[in-house]
C-alpha cells in the first residue's frame, strides 16, 4: 500500500542507553542485526514483509552520526522516479 510509513529511526547519542530506554518505555522486541550496528524494534506481529496488523511500523534506534540529528520516516511510495525528500 503506497503512502504509508513503513520504517523509523530514531536517533540516539549513546546507543545501550537508547535501547534501555526503549526496551523500558514499550513493548517492543528489540534484535540486534548481525555485522550493522542498529537494533530493529518490532512493535507489534510481523511476518515476512514486516507488520501484518494496521497500525504498526518497525524501526529502531540509529546512532548520531554525519548530521543524523532528527528522527526518519520511510513512507512507501509507488515507482521509484519520486526521489527524495528530507524533513530539516
Amino acid at each position: 500500500m503506497s503512502g504509508r510509513v513503513v520504517h523509523f529511526e530514531i536517533p540516539v547519542d549513546d546507543a545501550e542507553r537508547g535501547q534501555a530506554f526503549d526496551h523500558e518505555a514499550f513493548p517492543w522486541e528489540l534484535t540486534g542485526l548481525p555485522g550493522m550496528d542498529y537494533t530493529l524494534a518490532v512493535t507489534g506481529p510481523t511476518g515476512d514483509e514486516g507488520p501484518t496488523e494496521p497500525g504498526y511500523i518497525n524501526g529502531g534506534p540509529l546512532r548520531r552520526h554525519g548530521g543524523h540529528d532528527t528522527p526518519v520516516m520511510v513512507i512507501d511510495v509507488a515507482g521509484n522516479s519520486l526521489g527524495l525528500w528530507q524533513s530539516a
